[in-house]
């Protein structure tokens, strides 16, 4: 666990949602093979992991989509759409970080927006 103040050797902590030109030099600037980039304020809880793999198979994001996530979903989205994240989760969490990103990404270029993405999933 990273003390207050203190990260460690491939982590950034962020007072506030960080742009993406602040995300992109993490794997590129560390030799890590992860970069974890957290944020602990009380509306933004989250933890994103950048994944050195999916950057040198150059599949971007590189986001490692099985430890990342934020902790309070059910504030961010309506009910229906929470569990519907938690599938999809559950579904991603199941394939290597680099096959969970392709699908995930060749499943997001099929639909103009994330309600219509969200709602073409199919609850079990």
């Amino acid at each position: 666990m990273v003390g207050e103040g203190q990260p460690a050797a491939g982590s950034c902590r962020f007072r506030r949602p960080p742009e993406a030109c602040e995300l992109a030099p993490g794997l590129e600037n560390t030799p890590q093979r992860r970069v974890s980039l957290e944020s602990n304020e009380r509306n933004f809880l989250f933890q994103l992991v950048l994944d050195r793999r999916l950057f040198e198979k150059r599949i971007f994001p590189c986001i490692n989509i099985p430890q990342s996530g934020t902790r309070k979903e059910e504030k961010l989205y309506p009910k229906e759409q929470v569990e519907k994240l938690y599938l999809m989760r559950r579904a991603l969490s199941t394939l290597s970080p680099e096959a969970a990103m392709e699908l995930l990404l060749q499943k997001v270029r099929e639909f103009p927006t994330n309600e219509e993405f969200l709602a073409s999933l199919q609850l079990k």
